[in-house]
């Protein structure tokens, strides 16, 4: 099993987070990652502010499951700051979460 720290040194400055607020939705959310059926996400602008450093583009991301290992490492290639009313169904799906 890779751990997060062998990734790193490859991916310097890569941060390692679960998505979800629990670990069979960190599970799940890493299998559609992994299968790159979620190919994208979203919060709230509060919760942007609020993070220590906040995403930027062209950072890696390792993203783990429910156990904290690694399942693959996301680049983040654009962001975009939307109303919640003006979300699109296209961006929607590519969260793919259904």
């Amino acid at each position: 099993m890779v751990e997060v720290e062998e990734i790193k040194k490859k991916y310097p400055g890569a941060d390692a987070w679960q998505m979800g607020d629990s670990p069979e939705l960190a599970n799940e959310l890493a299998d559609l990652i992994k299968k790159g059926i979620k190919t994208a996400s979203c919060g709230s602008f509060a919760s942007y502010q609020q993070e220590e450093s906040a995403p930027r583009i062209g950072s890696y991301n390792i993203i783990l499951d429910g156990q904290n290992v690694p399942v693959c490492v996301i680049r983040l290639i654009s962001m975009q700051l939307v109303r919640f009313c003006d979300v699109t169904e296209a961006f929607a799906r590519k969260e793919g979460e259904g």
